[in-house]
């Protein structure tokens, strides 16, 4: 079977607010959205797998536990440090060959993670997949947008995000099961090779989807408008994994412990699975209502989980999680909608949220060891207001 699509000719002018749509047939069109979703979901999967595994991962390699937190903080920030070099050196191939490349990388790296024996080839093993990572999570969105009708970007954007939201929910519990039963090398390699028939099903079910041509530059007003965009990215994420790794002895104050604690992670993700395709929609027909939804969640969530009632604590899970999940769908819907250079922007993006997720996680660590974990969320918090107002009140997010 001949899986090959026509290339579609490009269209010129300054790309805003995904100008340029790909001619794709009504099955291809549908298939897109869930397959993007389930790149981000495996993608999502295998970066959060030595979580699960950190015991079995730590045996294997030789090595302590606390040094397996290497393969989570080191892909991060060198994920974040390639970002932009790498969507330059490919911004000019078409946007399926990026990605059925991206994702065939991946499987290769697991299958060189699953082969290390000792610490520095597994964080080599892990830089491999990390060095695409901008390129998958800032392309499959805009793949996403460009395909979609108009007036429905936000809707197909949180769409590819459910895939996120089911990584959080099923993808790291299931590969902590498998390294469990298994054993954590055939469980990588087994995810190396989900990864290339996802490449497969990618190649076969995308439709062409040409680089976007900038002709001119932006203006400085949406340079400006980026940075900023680029600047709250960093502060909400820092704000949100603050608090975020040290869940467990946030509701352990509350009595929340063992498989209660399971429980409210499982509900976590669910409630933020849930969420994301009614938000999409909300930013879609109201973007500034639909910001303020997510970032009043977000803060109120915090702030609820800050008061160290069990009630309060458990309702603001779930709030916290909607606002958490939704996040990246209210940013990178705002990022499209103002970049006259939609792949390069979304690759920074990625890069600025990576920056936000180990700064904010060494933050928390900082200020868990000086004023307790009772401080986390209230500082959160404060910080997601003190972001969210402005941006609100410059309607920079819609």
């Amino acid at each position: 079977m001949d899986c090959r699509h026509p290339r579609f000719p490009d269209r010129g002018g300054i790309v805003t607010e995904t100008a340029i749509r790909p001619r794709a047939d009504g099955i291809r069109s549908r298939a897109a959205v869930p397959l993007l979703a389930a790149l981000l979901f495996v993608y999502l999967t295998a970066e959060v797998f030595p979580v699960g595994a950190l015991p079995e991962l730590a045996a294997g390699l030789h090595t302590g536990e606390g040094e397996i937190g290497l393969l989570v903080s080191g892909y991060a920030i060198f994920a974040a440090v390639v970002a932009v070099p790498v969507a330059t050196l490919v911004r000019r191939i078409d946007r399926r060959l990026v990605l059925v490349g991206s994702t065939l990388l991946l499987a290769a790296s697991q299958f060189f993670l699953a082969a290390a024996d000792n610490l520095p080839m597994a964080v080599l093993a892990r830089a491999s997949s990390a060095a695409t990572h901008a390129v998958v999570w800032g392309g499959a969105p805009v793949v996403a947008a460009r395909l979609a009708p108009a007036g429905r970007e936000g809707r197909a954007t949180a769409s590819v995000f459910l895939g996120t939201s089911l990584g959080l929910v099923l993808g790291g519990p299931l590969s902590a099961a498998a390294s469990q039963l298994l054993g954590w090398r055939p469980s990588v390699l087994l995810l190396g090779g989900v990864a290339m028939l996802l490449a497969g099903l990618l190649w076969c079910g995308l439709p062409s989807v040409p680089a976007e041509p900038v002709l001119g530059s932006g203006s400085t007003s949406r340079d400006r408008r980026l940075l900023v965009l680029y600047a709250a990215t960093i502060l909400l994420v820092v704000a949100h994994f603050v608090s975020y790794p040290y869940l467990a002895p946030l509701v352990e104050r509350v009595g929340i412990t063992g498989g209660q604690f399971t429980l409210l992670l499982a509900l976590f993700g669910i409630s933020g699975f849930i969420a994301v395709r009614p938000v999409g929609a909300l930013i879609d027909r109201a973007a500034q209502v639909g910001a303020l939804a997510v970032l009043g969640a977000l803060a109120a969530g915090l702030l609820m989980v800050a008061t160290g009632q069990v009630i309060a604590v458990c309702a603001g899970v779930i709030a916290w999680a909607v606002g958490a999940v939704c996040l990246p769908v209210v940013l990178q819907t705002a990022v499209l909608r103002v970049a006259a250079d939609a792949d390069s922007a979304s690759a920074t993006y990625v890069a600025a949220y990576q920056v936000g997720i180990a700064a904010g996680s060494a933050l928390g660590a900082v200020l868990i060891s000086a004023w307790g974990a009772a401080s986390l969320p209230l500082v959160s918090a404060v910080v997601v207001v003190a972001v969210a107002v402005p941006l609100l009140a410059r309607r920079s997010l819609a």
